[in-house]
């Protein structure tokens, strides 16, 4: 099989490679995930292959230094490979793309020669020294993720830098990125940082995630000591002046980030907001520019202060969360959960809303949406539903989640939703389904786990509608 340019052995518990010599217009090779007990994979039969992509990722290999051989690679993967020797990746000058995440390294000296290096992944690389990265300035995509770096300084050397994850670390300043007017992505969640002045009138920006770390009780006292000189300015952190101007972006800010209010969202030219672990949630005025809002393991008590009149998505949902629990005492904390008809009532009044998501908080009443006759997509799993009346009048909706209510007995109001193409029923404690053989629009139905004596029913549907895809999981009592 000379012919062969591309070759893919995933997990197949190889000993060698001796036979794969002959492949010699062998171009792209995955040999990811191969454990040899009794010794390790030589791949020196390789080295005269015109390879150009080549997995190794997860696998037990020797004779790394044979590496420095194969210079026609592009497309390296040493993932997961400890300890792994990288000094023979010096000679690899057409290297475009190199994982060496999760392999212990040191440092990352021997990849200064690699000029040409677009995208280079380092994530789980607890301690590694970054400072040889100021000569790779070609580098596009750069993942330093879980890294327990303090200090990025090493990165405002990156001037064509787009893509940037330093999520899970413990850094504090991100002034060196001031610099790099290229950057689109960053990814700087669970962090420690305080002050985003530095990454201000960034045109290019499109998606920014800011977090904030809690620290160890024993890395706390020091953190204090860092942060003396800036407490005087707390007040100021995080306000409008510091914040980039984000071009169709999205922000997710948790409980944790330094923010007292949200107000300054309203000079932000973004499309998506993600909050989590809010106890409180801030005021956001007059924003237009915002068409998704997602709340997680928020207090979504009162909306009274959301003034979003281009909301087009909105999105809650309650996984019960702990942080709300350290706030508040415990015998209030269930409290959060539960979504009033004053909530309801106030979401009702966003009048461009297409799609409504209110998973895990239990809604008293949803009787207010049956004035929401624009949605086309609702979801309100595990919400403790038993009517669903107000539904009916919501004739545009398209699909419909209410699996996980399993005191929702009675689905004929649903008789009147005939756009309905999607709908999830799993887990509910019907009666009946005869409703559905009257939405000749269904394309896709979900009865996993839902208790009915309506399997012989459902039978007759079928062969009734033998035109309709409906794809169902039920388990019929």
């Amino acid at each position: 099989m000379i012919q062969l340019t591309k070759l893919s052995l995933v997990q197949s518990g190889l000993r060698n490679v001796d036979s794969l010599k002959y492949l010699i217009n062998l171009k792209e090779l995955n040999l990811s995930q191969n454990y040899s007990f009794l010794k390790q994979i030589d791949i020196t039969p390789l080295q005269n292959l015109p390879l150009t992509v080549l997995n190794l990722s997860s696998s037990d290999f020797q004779n790394t230094e044979i590496l420095a051989s194969f210079i026609h690679l592009q497309n390296l993967n040493l993932s997961g490979k400890k300890d792994v020797d990288i000094t023979p990746l010096y000679n690899l000058l057409q290297l475009i793309k190199l994982d060496i995440r999760d392999c212990n390294l040191g440092n990352v000296n021997s990849l200064k020669r690699l000029v040409n290096l677009k995208e280079l992944n380092l994530q789980l690389n607890k301690n590694i020294d970054i400072s040889q990265l100021q000569y790779l300035s070609q580098l596009i995509v750069v993942n330093l993720n879980s890294c327990e770096l303090k200090s990025i300084e090493t990165l405002r050397y990156l001037v064509n830098l787009e893509d940037l994850s330093i999520n899970n670390n413990k850094i504090i300043f991100i002034q060196p990125l001031q610099h790099l007017s290229k950057l689109r992505y960053l990814d700087a969640e669970i962090n420690l940082i305080i002050d985003i002045c530095s990454i201000t009138n960034h045109p290019n920006f499109k998606s920014f995630l800011l977090g904030f770390q809690d620290l160890p009780k024993e890395e706390q006292l020091t953190f204090a000591k860092e942060l003396t000189e800036l407490e005087r300015n707390y007040d100021q952190i995080m306000t409008e002046k510091y914040l980039p101007q984000i071009a169709a972006g999205s922000l997710k800010i948790d409980s944790n980030t330094l923010l007292k209010s949200l107000e300054f969202i309203q000079n932000m030219n973004i499309y998506r907001l993600e909050l989590i672990n809010c106890p409180q949630i801030p005021p956001i005025l007059n924003c237009n520019s915002i068409k998704e809002l997602s709340l997680n393991d928020c207090n979504v008590s009162d909306f009274n202060s959301l003034q979003l009149d281009s909301l087009e998505k909105l999105f809650i949902q309650y996984m019960n969360n702990k942080n709300i629990e350290e706030h508040e005492q415990k015998e209030n904390a269930d409290k959060y959960k539960y979504v009033s008809f004053k909530l309801i009532y106030n979401i009702v009044k966003f009048s461009q809303l297409k799609e409504l998501s209110i998973n895990g908080y239990v809604a008293v009443d949803i009787s207010p949406l049956y004035k929401m006759i624009q949605l086309t997509k609702l979801s309100l799993v595990q919400s403790g539903l038993g009517n669903v009346d107000s539904l009916k009048y919501l004739i545009n909706l398209k699909e419909l989640n209410l699996s996980n209510n399993n005191q929702i007995f009675d689905i004929s109001p649903l008789y009147y939703l005939k756009q309905l193409s999607v709908l999830n029923l799993c887990f509910c404690g019907l009666y009946s389904i005869e409703t559905l053989k009257y939405l000749i629009n269904l394309e896709d139905v979900q009865l996993e786990g839902t208790v009915m004596g309506g399997g012989i029913a459902f039978s007759c549907l079928l062969c009734e509608q033998l035109y309709i895809k409906i794809f169902c999981h039920f388990q019929c009592g």
